[in-house]
């Protein structure tokens, strides 16, 4: 899966991996089709939607038809940003959870 950012600790993870100031890269978040931009946002493995990173001088989520969730790079703070699914970003994290 796309990575889930449901702390402050994972998200500095992600950004020590994001190594140029552009390196915006997907994270595991969306939404369905059609609802509200503000609200319904899940992460991919259902983990529980308790922490939140918006890029607010923009007002996000704020795209209507913008259903993924990238994380920028240090030239916004490695905050989160609404996107069409079908932009072409330069990277993504992904997950694998530890089986017992």
């Amino acid at each position: 899966n796309l990575a889930s950012v449901t702390n402050v600790g994972i998200k500095t993870f992600i950004g020590g991996l994001q190594k140029d100031k552009a390196d915006d890269a997907w994270i595991g978040g969306s939404r369905p089709a059609g609802s509200n931009p503000k609200v319904g946002w899940e992460w991919l493995d259902n983990s529980a939607w308790s922490y939140q990173n918006w890029w607010t001088p923009s007002n996000e989520p704020n795209g209507v038809n913008e259903l993924c969730l990238e994380q920028y790079g240090s030239q916004y703070g490695f905050k989160w940003n609404d996107r069409d699914c079908r932009h072409v970003n330069p990277g993504y994290v992904c997950e694998k959870r530890r089986t017992a």
